[in-house]
């Protein structure tokens, strides 16, 4: 299996049939643990980083193993000791410390943040505790705010620059409550709250209260960027000309991510939520409790966790990405198996590689399923034959769709051999009928169904179906003259900056004041009325009257509505 591996426990898969014994008989069925180094075959390499894996059945560690190396520049290769950045993974190391100060009384969930952050704006709604972990605030990302201010990923800012730019930000995104956006600020201010309320900074709390008495020896909270890491994987990312580069950062915030660890910990940690040695079973059901909305309706966060259905199981993760790290912890308790991959290069997919390993343990539980037919990477609908229709209904589905409350818009393409759609300027993918009104594909996120509708269409993307709503738009080609007429420099005081929109016949150019600041390098191209869209990037024009520009708004992702106002 090679030096960097460990096994504990194994069975052999049963062969089905006689043991063969004639000359030419079939070849002895593959053992599990074969067929589950076949699933990382691709990193199994001492010339590229990889993944570290880890298999915990009713408690013990029954396969851990490293695929590929830990450092490219000293030849170390990967192992179930190995270190790595596990990036939003840690929120559920914050959700955690937040409920053990909630189980004794020194942070109420439902208290307004400002109670323990008084420097944070007071907006026409109040923001919970509770609110922060369900990712239910409205709080802008500040990661996505800084690289709407052209902060590049090798800049460097700290947590204090943080507090000052939230501060600043004059609008939520929503109302709080009201709808689930994933934000990496709320748990950037769950960490804030830590240090508040008990004086000891979040890396200092989780040591002496979650990694101490858990025996996680090498993981901690990393908030200083120099520190020396013993048994570290170093992070890489595909290099342009090919192979690999260091991909690392500078940035010390902790809370949103920051925690590193190995697999041998972390099964340390998964033992904790069958026989709690830290917090209790109250404290355990606690972080499996799922946010509800305003509405009443659940959502699948809980704290700093995802909970779900696979194939008829239930299943509770949560994955991380950050510059050249992946991540994945996939917890399927019923059946008390727990797997774990930890990715050293920016191009793994770790939630894919962790539910192939599942499936293989999980296999008898699966095929009494009633999704037994799905896997990751085929829709439901996979062997559903491809079928005929008529020009003019593939006319009518053609268009501009965009999802509600969003200003980001999705072209369905009219092609020679039927419809492809265009989640991005660069990006298009076509779909095939297999009925009158549905259509299946594959796509970055895996496989989508697409379902259209009078008003719409509605999009069901990956195993679990997730469902998002879009209503049909009319596209909207302004005139080069009125283009013309926003080009101008803009103050964005919530984004410290000033930007710069130029013309660019029916689109925009924007650039930073600063000339060293990052921007989409591509054109801004008009959708819908007075709105433009690049690489993700929203600018919508506000106006006074038809000739008269108020403000521009930018958006992306995770930040909606940020005004920038014409200068003078």
């Amino acid at each position: 299996m090679g030096r960097n591996a460990i096994k504990v426990g194994l069975g052999l898969v049963i062969a089905l049939g006689a043991l063969a014994v004639a000359a030419g008989a079939e070849e002895a069925p593959m053992s599990l643990a074969d067929r589950v180094d076949a699933v990382f075959v691709d990193y199994d390499s001492t010339r590229a980083p990889g993944c570290s894996l880890g298999v915990i059945q009713d408690g013990e560690l029954v396969y851990a193993r490293g695929y590929g190396m830990a450092s490219l520049d000293h030849g170390v290769p990967l192992g179930p000791r190995s270190v790595f950045r596990i990036a939003s993974t840690s929120k559920q190391f914050t959700a955690f410390s937040i409920q053990l100060l909630v189980d004794r009384g020194e942070v109420d969930l439902d208290a307004d943040v400002r109670t323990y952050l008084p420097e944070l704006p007071e907006y026409p709604w109040p923001v919970t505790v509770r609110h922060l972990v369900n990712h239910t605030s409205g709080y802008r990302d500040y990661l996505s705010i800084n690289w709407l201010a052209g902060t590049r990923d090798e800049d460097y800012y700290t947590d204090a620059e943080v507090l000052d730019l939230l501060s600043r930000q004059r609008e939520l995104n929503f109302e709080p409550g009201s709808r689930f956006l994933y934000s990496n600020s709320g748990y950037f201010l769950l960490g804030q709250i830590v240090l508040r309320v008990t004086g000891k900074t979040l890396r200092e709390f989780a040591a002496d209260e979650i990694f101490g008495p858990l025996g996680m020896k090498q993981s901690h909270f990393h908030d200083n960027h120099r520190e020396i890491v013993p048994e570290r994987a170093i992070g890489y990312s595909p290099a342009d000309e090919g192979g690999f580069e260091i991909d690392l950062t500078t940035l010390e915030m902790i809370g949103d991510g920051g925690v590193f660890t190995s697999v041998e910990d972390l099964a340390r940690w998964d033992a904790n939520f069958y026989q709690p040695r830290v917090g209790g079973e109250a404290t355990i059901a606690k972080m499996l409790e799922q946010g509800v909305l305003n509405s009443g309706e659940s959502i699948d966060y809980a704290s700093g966790l995802e909970i779900s259905e696979y194939r008829g199981l239930r299943r509770v993760t949560h994955g991380g990405a950050f510059v050249g790290y992946r991540a994945q912890l996939a917890r399927f308790p019923d059946q008390r198996l727990s797997v774990i991959c930890l990715c050293n290069r920016g191009d793994a997919s770790p939630s894919r590689l962790v539910q192939e390993v599942a499936d293989l343990y999980l296999a008898d539980h699966l095929a009494e399923s009633d999704g037994a037919d799905e896997t990751d990477d085929a829709p439901t609908s996979a062997g559903e034959s491809t079928i005929e229709l008529p020009a003019a209904v593939l006319d009518s589905y053609s268009g501009a769709y965009r999802p509600e409350g969003s200003l980001s818009v999705i072209i369905v393409e009219r092609r020679e051999t039927g419809l492809a759609v265009a989640f991005s300027r660069d990006a298009a993918y076509e779909i095939r009928p297999v009925a009158a009104d549905r259509f299946v594909g594959e796509g970055r996120r895996g496989s989508f169904e697409v379902v259209f509708t009078d008003a719409g269409a509605t999009f069901s993307f990956g195993p679990e179906r997730d469902e998002t709503v879009y209503e049909k738009v009319e596209l909207v080609t302004p005139s080069t003259e009125r283009v013309a007429a926003l080009a101008g420099d803009y103050r964005c005081d919530e984004l410290m900056t000033t930007v710069r929109l130029s013309a660019d016949g029916t689109s925009l150019r924007l650039e930073h004041g600063n000339p060293h600041k990052d921007a989409p390098e591509e054109p801004f191209a008009p959708t819908v009325a007075d709105t433009f869209e690049s690489e993700g990037v929203i600018i919508e024009v506000d106006r006074k009257d038809d000739a008269t520009v108020a403000a521009i708004r930018l958006g992306v992702g995770r930040v909606r509505n940020i005004e920038c106002v014409p200068v003078p």
